[in-house]
């Protein structure tokens, strides 16, 4: 399911005062510079959308797409179509998620034409069309957590159901969150040790999970250990331009078979 990205990676704006320990996972911060120029606090939310505005416009003017004339991308993979000037549709394509270009027939005169942008970038030869691609760092993957979407931070609209700072319903736990505690099992086998579980882990199979949206990801997970016993896990996964992995921050062995809470 698609969701949105918060604005600096959807703009390449790289948070750049020292992340914030928050016991268990860190969070960006911007520093002064760029709250002033971007209109944010130190976490990122908007505080003057008018000076925010002018800022992303600034950024969005300093980008080049590469025009390919002579050149389409075949039919599929369509994000969207419109009819709308060259440079409009250049605003657009930096803006739209997954977009990766957008190819239209014809030369740009000025005047408004039909603009098909696309998933992909692959380019054929065709005569009679044009072609410009994003900056492959203006193509962001959309994160998939839980079946839950994310929220901006700052903004007022929620995709998916998942509230920045609050965690999510309860819901079945998907195969992405089983190949994140699959990843981590010796962290899960030490630190339920060192909790006072007796026991050497086989077997893990993730049951519910609740999500949190903060700088990155929080899933609180209740898993089945050994086809006997329920871990309930906190794991905190890092915004993907971090390039950081997911690592559990904490461990209850005790809990047993109740619904997932945050903790």
């Amino acid at each position: 399911m698609e969701a949105c990205a918060p604005w600096w990676i959807s703009n390449n704006v790289k948070p750049e005062a020292p992340e914030k320990d928050m016991g268990g996972y860190t969070v960006v911060q911007f520093s002064a510079e760029q709250q002033a120029k971007f209109g944010c606090d130190a976490s990122g939310a908007v505080t003057d959308e008018a000076v925010h505005g002018a800022a992303l416009k600034e950024c969005a003017e300093e980008v080049t797409l590469e025009k390919c004339d002579g050149f389409y991308i075949p039919a599929g993979g369509d994000l969207q179509e419109d009819t709308l000037t060259v440079e409009d549709a250049k605003k657009k394509a930096l803006e739209l998620d997954g977009c990766k270009g957008f190819c239209f027939e014809g030369e740009d005169s000025g005047a408004p034409v039909k603009v098909f942008f696309k998933d992909n970038c692959e380019t054929f030869a065709g005569e009679g069309w044009t072609t410009y691609k994003c900056p492959e760092e203006f193509v962001e993957e959309e994160p998939e957590i839980c079946g839950v979407g994310l929220m901006v931070a700052g903004g007022d609209d929620m995709v998916g159901g998942g509230l920045c700072g609050g965690a999510s319903e309860e819901q079945d736990a998907d195969e992405d969150v089983q190949k994140i505690c699959d990843g981590l099992k010796q962290e899960i086998e030490k630190a339920a040790q060192a909790k006072g579980w007796n026991g050497t882990l086989s077997s893990l199979k993730v049951l519910k999970c609740k999500m949190q949206v903060v700088a990155g990801t929080n899933y609180f997970v209740k898993a089945k250990i050994n086809d006997a016993d329920f871990f309930h896990l906190r794991i905190h996964e890092p915004l993907p331009h971090t390039g950081e992995p997911p690592s559990l921050a904490d461990i209850l062995v005790d809990k047993g078979d109740v619904p997932v809470d945050y903790f």
